[in-house]
């Protein structure tokens, strides 16, 4: 939590570059990995991540994106509204919104599927219904 609490954000959210990067650092077409991504913000430079989670359920070796919002409903509105999602939900993932750090710590937990460590109670989350 130090380290996400050391984070400072300046407005622009390039997921889907950044997933791409991701998807190729783990070489997804070759074999199966796990990407969790951790984000306060919507898409906003012009990338299109639903067509990038297709690409990456079409061409990969069993990649799955768990994608964790951390107070989103402050940067989209609602929920519901969160596009970005589409990561998730095209690749098996988890979709998890948290508001709270021990919401992301037990998001986090879910995702990584090891203990997280931290001097909270963990408590698992469920993922979001699609």
């Amino acid at each position: 939590m130090e380290h996400v609490n050391n984070l400072r954000p300046d407005g622009r959210t390039p997921l889907t570059r950044a997933m791409r990067l991701a998807a190729e650092a783990v070489m997804f077409r070759r074999r199966p990995a796990t990407i969790v991504l951790l984000t306060d913000g919507e898409e906003t430079c012009g990338g299109a991540p639903c067509a990038l989670a297709q690409l990456i359920k079409e061409q990969g070796a069993g990649t799955k994106v768990h994608v964790i919002s951390y107070r989103i409903a402050s940067a989209v509105g609602a929920e519901e509204n969160f596009t970005s999602r589409c990561l998730a939900d095209a690749t098996g993932g988890l979709y998890v919104p948290t508001n709270t750090e021990e919401e992301l710590t037990s998001a986090l937990l879910a995702a990584l599927g090891c203990p997280v460590v931290s001097n909270m109670t963990l408590r698992p989350l469920r993922p979001v219904a699609q």
